[in-house]
Parts: structure tokens; C-alpha cells; sequence
């Protein structure tokens, strides 16, 4: 299987063991120009990043997807709408691999990607500090409660790790779902 992207670290394996990231492969009866221009013809080129994430329901735009395609690969996300609720945080990467008269598209859907990546980390450190506050008043003897405090930060930290994981999981089953028929029907 040809990869769009490489990813031999160690946090990369982490990621596709927790199913943040999932590569397919799609065997399509096209030449590679014709997909590469029926692509760019229904993507409207803008970049994908965290910051024009925050404003995309509010842009106008034409197509289903933004992002860039070229004759070496594409990075794809699909355009947010307003009530979407998380189902577009996924980014979709792919290369394409002529082979006879068919055409072999690997494709790399990465839900772990630019404001998760913020909110993990900030979440991370005020956690830590919250649960350092609390367990050093606890040590110093101005709380009786260790097990309700301990309990608490159990459910806390269950809540606000898990939950985005669960979003994040849910975009990618959600784009993979689309992208691969939308891919189908750009071959016809």
C-alpha cells in the first residue's frame, strides 16, 4: 500500500492505534489527469489550518471541499457549515499512483490535527495544575475530602479528554464515509 505520508514516530503509531488517524486505498477506473482535474474542479483552493477553521462557516464558498490539489498529491477538508458540530475537523491527505488504466489513491484522514493539538495541551496544563492545587491543600491539611477530590478530578479529566476524542473519532468515520463515495463519483 503506498502512503500519502510517512509517519514512522513513535506519536504517529500512537495516533493509529487510537484510530485519530486512518489511511484507505481506492482503486479507480480513470486516468490520473483526468481525477487530478475533476478534483481541482471540485475544491476550492484555500489553505487548511486552525485559524481559517475558526471562521469557515462564515465564508462563502462553492464547493464541498478547500484545499490544494496537485499532480504530486492533495490535502483536502471538507467545508464547515454552521450547525455542523464538529463533524469537519478532520483532514484528508492523499496521493495518486497510475497503474495501467487504473488509478490508486492512498488516503490519510488525520482527526488529530491543529486546534485539538492546542486544546490537549492547554487541558494538559491546567489539569496538572488544578490537581497539584488540590492535592497539595490536601497535604498541608486544609481539605478532609481526599476521596470526593479524587473522584472528581477522575471524572473531570474522563470528561474533558474523552469527550473531544469521541468528536474526533465521529469527524473521521463521518469523512471517510464521505470522501471515499465522493472519490467514486469523481471517476465517473
Amino acid at each position: 500500500m503506498i502512503s500519502p505520508k510517512k509517519q514512522t514516530s513513535l506519536n504517529g503509531e500512537i495516533l493509529k492505534k487510537l484510530k485519530l488517524i486512518q489511511s484507505v486505498e481506492l482503486k479507480l477506473k480513470i486516468s490520473k489527469t483526468k481525477f487530478i482535474q475533476n478534483l481541482k474542479d471540485n475544491v476550492d483552493r484555500e489553505d487548511v489550518n486552525f485559524l481559517t477553521h475558526l471562521l469557515e462557516p462564515f465564508s462563502g464558498g462553492t464547493c464541498k471541499y478547500k484545499g490544494k490539489v496537485g499532480h504530486k498529491g492533495f490535502i483536502l477538508k471538507k467545508r464547515s457549515r454552521l450547525f455542523d458540530l464538529g463533524k469537519n475537523i478532520s483532514v484528508i491527505e492523499g496521493t495518486c499512483k497510475q497503474k495501467g488504466k487504473s488509478l490508486r489513491v492512498a488516503i490519510q484522514i488525520d482527526g488529530f490535527r491543529g486546534g485539538m493539538k492546542l486544546y490537549y495541551a492547554l487541558l494538559s496544563l491546567i489539569f496538572l495544575w488544578y490537581s497539584a492545587n488540590n492535592l497539595s491543600s490536601m497535604i498541608v491539611g486544609e481539605s478532609d475530602e481526599l476521596t470526593i477530590t479524587i473522584i472528581i478530578l477522575i471524572l473531570q479529566m474522563i470528561f474533558l479528554f474523552g469527550m473531544p476524542y469521541l468528536i474526533m473519532r465521529r469527524s473521521i468515520r463521518y469523512v471517510k464515509r464521505e470522501i471515499l463515495d465522493d472519490l467514486s463519483h469523481l471517476s465517473k
